[in-house]
């Protein structure tokens, strides 16, 4: 569960990557957004994956997850390990830091 202030900050976050204000994320937007993380591509894309699957847009939810997921790779030299994504995904990783974005 999200501390008050990382609910707060991701709010913040979203409010900022949501450019066009339908209240989801879409691909366009999040490689706008997540670029900031200084995460390769291919990184980008599996959180995109582990969140979203095929789905063209992130909820709210979404996208507070896949700061986790993002923040996870972050802190292992940019590779995301597909089992922690999977228990990160399935509220069983465990207490995530908030990622570091550019900007």
């Amino acid at each position: 569960m999200e501390a008050a202030g990382e609910i707060e900050l991701y709010n913040d976050w979203f409010g900022r990557a949501d450019v066009d204000r339908d209240n989801r994320l879409s691909g366009a937007e999040a490689v706008a957004f997540f670029g900031k993380s200084g995460l390769n591509k291919q990184t980008l894309f599996k959180v995109w994956q582990g969140v979203a699957g095929d789905r063209p847009y992130l909820s709210r939810q979404e996208f507070y997850t896949a700061m986790k997921l993002v923040a996870v790779a972050q802190g292992h030299g940019g590779v995301l390990e597909d089992g922690l994504m999977a228990r990160v995904v399935n509220g069983l990783g465990g207490r995530v830091g908030v990622p570091r974005m550019a900007g």
